[in-house]
């Protein structure tokens, strides 16, 4: 008789990384990442949360260094998705908001509603993806000398299209790649 695969109704990951480099130049680079999935019985969670941090030498006009942070951008995202319980299809609500203090973006805020597949299934591979419109507003920096950091809002609808890679290489490690494009008549 086959085992039924027992589905955790909580699953998380944590990543944390620094470098710092010292010598002709200082620089120190913190990034963080949790990844939370919440199942349910027809219903799949997941919230993402990223941090970025990094701080290095900088040239001053008189030719002067001075050690300034340089990257700083905090993004969070949740999606909800329906399993029709067809062969991993279903229908998904997703948001975003990012705050980039060094971006061309300070601001951005996606979301879309749309339809998601499991496309490849294997007992050591899959990959996912999905389609789907949705609206997106941000805050640009419009670049102008006399008026520095100048913000122009602009919004408008947008297609939503991201797939999710992952392989399991042995029983304790996994490779796991996601791409999202989010294209929008003023960002292509």
């Amino acid at each position: 008789s086959a085992v039924a695969e027992e589905v955790k109704p909580w699953e998380a990951s944590a990543e944390l990384g620094m470098v710092s480099a010292s010598g002709n130049t200082e620089a120190t680079s913190l990034q963080a990442k949790l990844d939370v999935k919440q199942h349910l019985e027809k219903w799949t969670n997941s919230y993402v949360l990223t941090g970025l941090m990094n701080k290095s030498d900088v040239e001053n006009d008189d030719g002067s260094t001075t050690n300034e942070k340089t990257a700083e951008k905090y993004f969070g995202s949740v999606k909800s998705a329906y399993d029709f319980g067809r062969e991993a299809d279903y229908l998904f609500l997703f948001a975003s908001h990012a705050d980039d203090k060094f971006g061309s973006y300070r601001r951005y805020t996606t979301v879309s509603i749309g339809y998601g597949s499991r496309l490849i299934e294997r007992e050591t591979v899959q990959l996912d993806a999905e389609i789907g419109p949705g609206y997106v507003t941000g805050e640009k920096v419009f670049e102008d000398p006399i008026l520095p950091d100048y913000l122009v809002t602009e919004e408008g609808s947008m297609l939503r299209v991201a797939g999710v890679f992952a392989w399991q290489i042995t029983s304790n490690a996994e490779f796991k790649q996601s791409i999202s494009i989010e294209s929008a008549e003023d960002n292509r």
